[in-house]
């Protein structure tokens, strides 16, 4: 399939669930306005943040690096709502989170909109309180122009969303080495749903590493210097609209599954545990 969502994006993505910080743990700005530009003048133009990253921190951060200073037309921009965070508790406080995205980042509108990490803990939350319609809804709107969700679970559970909700747009998955075969995170099997249904994949995690080291874990340490040699890994950023495709039935294939950071993102996308 030669046309898919996202087909004229550039296939690395800007994630903001990891910034860089101040010596009081604030984020810093003027670094990430580097970040920023460097990403732009490179070629990149998709950005991806959520309403919970850095408790509000990340998306603020967006306004600052991002919409403040670029055309609004330049770029795009993804950001989600998690149904499930602990502010959370009832369907005004879930659907509250798109008004308080949109603030945040003085966006205007979202290009993608995701329901954030569903896994079987949390999936019944969207339904509760009428998630899945009010994304469609945002989308006749205007406010987003596009819809998916970013998954954490099992093969069976995805099929059982895809069923109740055929009209998905995209999907985000984790995908790595690390995780292709791992039961726990079912890579292949979940990418390979995608790819008979013909659902476009963002991906997330495609450089497996130690969330306890911040980037460094046992696949980056066989890299180098995870900073000079472009491969550093946010825990979740690396992300790529494409038509899913196979290679020989074992992993995906190595056009564009990339780490936005830098280097090629070992033929599966995904990062160290999570759009948590």
């Amino acid at each position: 399939m030669t046309d898919y969502l996202g087909k004229d994006i550039f296939k690395l993505g800007f994630g903001l669930m990891r910034l860089p910080k101040n010596p009081d743990g604030s984020i810093d700005i003027e670094q990430t306005i580097r970040m920023t530009d460097m990403f732009l003048a490179a070629g990149g133009t998709y950005f991806d943040t959520a309403y919970v990253y850095d408790g509000g921190g990340s998306e603020l951060a967006v306004r600052k690096a991002l919409t403040e200073r670029v055309p609004r037309e330049s770029y795009t921009l993804a950001t989600k709502l998690h149904a499930a965070a602990a502010q959370c508790h009832d369907e005004e406080s879930a659907k509250r989170q798109f008004d308080i995205s949109l603030e945040r980042t003085g966006a205007e509108y979202f290009d993608f909109y995701l329901l954030h990490a569903i896994q079987r803990s949390t999936y019944r939350k969207y339904d509760e309180y009428h998630i899945w319609d009010y994304v469609r809804e945002l989308k006749e709107q205007g406010k987003i122009r596009h819809w998916g969700f970013s998954f954490h679970a099992d093969p069976d559970l995805l099929e059982q969303l895809l069923d109740a909700h055929p009209d998905t747009e995209f999907v985000q998955l984790q995908l790595n080495y690390a995780d292709w075969e791992n039961p726990g995170v079912a890579s292949r099997r979940n990418w390979e749903i995608c790819k008979e249904r013909g659902i476009p994949v963002t991906v997330m995690e495609p450089v497996k590493a130690d969330p306890g080291r911040r980037g460094q874990g046992p696949f980056l340490r066989g890299l180098g210097d995870p900073v000079r040699s472009g491969a550093r890994s946010h825990r979740h950023g690396p992300l790529r609209h494409e038509q899913p495709r196979a290679n020989g039935g074992q992993s995906p294939d190595d056009e564009g599954l990339r780490s936005h950071d830098g280097g090629r993102a070992c033929r599966d996308p995904g990062g160290a545990g999570g759009d948590r």
